[in-house]
């Protein structure tokens, strides 16, 4: 045996190297299929989009009503149309993230809802998410 011959071939291997995947493509595509129904949602939980934006409007109306400020004007358009969102919120939760962000904040005053509307529907937003993980 030449040592060209030799090198064409390659070092021998143990039959203990891993394998590297099948050679049928076919099968590594079926064996590679997502049917997991307790993955993370495609996007953001709009629930905590929405707490998010509300809280962000409240550091707004911190920042802007000062001194002599329309204190009701300045919430028009700081957290007041965000708390309304959350006031008439109608759907679960849908992260884990966004389930305990809506009870954080339904029991907190100082950024959250407590004593609002609000809070009631933050409390069923994650409720619903959790029965339904629970399922």
């Amino acid at each position: 045996m030449n040592i060209a011959t030799r090198k064409a071939k390659g070092p021998a291997e143990a039959a203990t190297s891993p394998s590297h995947g099948s050679t049928n493509p076919r099968k590594e595509k079926e064996m590679n299929e997502v049917t997991n129904s307790t993955a993370a949602p495609s996007g953001p939980d709009p629930l905590l989009v929405a707490i998010r934006l509300y809280q962000r409007g409240l550091a707004d109306f911190n920042i802007q009503a000062v001194g002599d400020a329309d204190w009701n004007k300045v919430a028009d358009v700081t957290y007041g149309p965000h708390l309304s969102a959350l006031a008439e919120w109608d759907q679960p939760a849908s992260s884990f993230e966004g389930a305990v962000e809506a009870l954080r904040i339904s029991l907190t005053e100082e950024d959250g809802v407590y004593g609002c509307d609000a809070a009631d529907r933050m409390v069923k937003a994650a409720y619903d998410f959790l029965k339904g993980v629970r399922a």
